[in-house]
């Protein structure tokens, strides 16, 4: 009768093969940066700017806009491939150094006459 050889017998007696190496990463992620306020406690970092509205870096803060102050800003967010909020800071930051090379905007002064609130509307007798 023929003699049957197992082939796991044959395989027991190879090496083991090294396990895979992960590929290397071609981009560093946001995660794999080191964030020096990520030891401070949100409290602590709201206090050292006296605002609860800390956004990483940043303060936020709400502004508004006139329709067409909002169109220039997101056509050139467009045509530059920069974020909205990258062209407002940018532009505000222009302003500031504006302001400081003794550039003021033209104020309007009117008169206001205050007038007092009434709590009623009846004629008091």
């Amino acid at each position: 009768m023929a003699e049957f050889s197992n082939p796991l017998e044959q395989m027991a007696a190879m090496d083991e093969p090294e396990p895979a190496q992960p590929a290397p990463k071609k981009r560093p992620k946001l995660g794999d940066f080191g964030n020096p306020l990520s030891e401070v406690s949100v409290t602590d970092k709201a206090r050292a700017v006296d605002s609860s509205l800390v956004a990483g870096q940043y303060i936020r803060r709400t502004f508004t806009f006139t329709p067409g102050q909002l169109a220039r800003i997101k056509a050139i967010a467009r045509e530059l491939h920069i974020s909205e909020t990258g062209i407002a800071r940018w532009l505000i930051d222009e302003g500031l150094g504006q302001w400081e090379g003794g550039v003021r905007p033209e104020v309007e002064e009117q008169a206001v006459r205050l007038e007092p609130k009434l709590r009623y509307s009846g004629v008091i007798e």
